[in-house]
């Protein structure tokens, strides 16, 4: 019976120990410290991932058109991409050739008449006024086959613009063109793009410049996924239209592809340290926002903040709050001020 009775008692004293104020047992909770971090203001903007060699690659020449790449085929710079029927202007090159050769002819007789009227000068047989007009005939033939010439080179540079060529390697994205069409000069045919030279572009209020710079890391976010990239390229010639000003950020093949939309987030004020504690700290009411901190002997006080900016997952907070105090961000939402806590571990 003795035994009995002192079993009672100690396991009374015991369960008395670990009684809160109220009767309650402690609540377990998790705390991490209130500190001062440099932190400034963000805004997401909308960006989207463009290829940096993106061209539309259109006809040089008129004709028809023999060839053209499928969409989706990759190609290097210099591969033939279009192919334009170039047999009209090879029959315009025999024309040209031929031209060539009657003009070459005229050349050769008139040095000749030059040199017999020349020589036929030096014994006065022959007048003054019948060698300059012969000089000046062989003048007119060195022009013609120059012209000539020159139209046989320009006849030869159509042929080859007849067959269109990548400028870099890239993938075909898009066909405007097909084969059998007859095409003018400047009809596109495809576009190109290259596939391993990406960047993400945004365009931003041009109020936001003051607060960025080339260099700097923004982070840029996805459907389900984010990274930090760096500033490569500001281009800050705004417009009276959209008052704004572009940011370009150098983008590693594989993360997303070209047309991908994605949000970059911009700051919007200069850097600041404030007093920060985590998002899960704050309780947020209706009437009033407040989180909990605990004291020396465990116990749950009630403090009401004003949040600020945030970045991550910390919140500028403004209130009766020191760097330093742990304040609870698990077990926070149905605690009520005085009760006595049990920390688990440090957040």
């Amino acid at each position: 019976m003795k035994s009995n009775t002192l079993f009672f008692l100690l396991a009374w004293a015991g369960c008395s120990a670990v009684l809160a104020q109220d009767g309650m047992p402690p609540s377990p909770v998790t705390v991490a410290p209130a500190a001062l971090v440099p932190i400034q203001s963000l805004i997401e903007v909308p960006a989207t991932v463009y290829s940096k060699n993106d061209a539309k690659i259109a006809s040089e020449v008129a004709g028809r058109l023999l060839e053209v790449l499928e969409p989706g085929t990759h190609v290097q710079k210099g591969d033939r991409v279009a192919l334009i029927d170039s047999k009209p202007l090879a029959l315009r090159g025999a024309e040209l050739k031929a031209n060539i050769q009657r003009v070459q002819a005229q050349l050769h007789f008139q040095q000749g008449e030059v040199k017999r009227l020349a020589n036929l000068a030096k014994k006065n047989n022959a007048a003054e006024r019948e060698l300059s007009q012969a000089r000046s005939d062989l003048a007119v033939a060195k022009a013609d086959l120059a012209a000539a010439r020159a139209q046989w080179a320009q006849l030869q540079d159509q042929i080859e613009r007849a067959t269109l060529r990548a400028p870099f390697a890239a993938v075909v994205a898009q066909r405007f063109k097909q084969a059998g069409e007859r095409v003018g000069v400047d009809d596109d045919i495809v576009r190109l793009v290259d596939v391993s030279t990406l960047e993400v572009v945004a365009r931003v209020p041009l109020r936001y410049l003051a607060f960025v710079s080339k260099g700097m890391a923004l982070r840029v976010g996805g459907a389900d996924a984010s990274e930090a990239l760096a500033l490569t390229r500001l281009i800050t010639a705004g417009d009276d239209t959209s008052h704004q000003f572009e940011m370009h950020l150098d983008l590693p093949v594989g993360r997303w592809p070209v047309g991908e939309p994605l949000r970059l987030s911009v700051p919007t004020s200069v850097l600041r340290r404030v007093l920060t504690v985590p998002r899960d700290a704050l309780v947020l009411r209706a009437e009033k926002t407040f989180l909990y901190r605990v004291g020396a002997d465990n116990t749950a006080e009630r403090i009401p903040v004003i949040p600020g900016i945030g970045s991550g997952n910390r919140v500028e907070v403004e209130g009766a709050l020191a760097p330093g105090d742990r304040v609870i961000i698990r077990g926070n939402e149905r605690l009520r001020p005085g009760a006595t806590v049990r920390i688990l571990d440090a957040g």
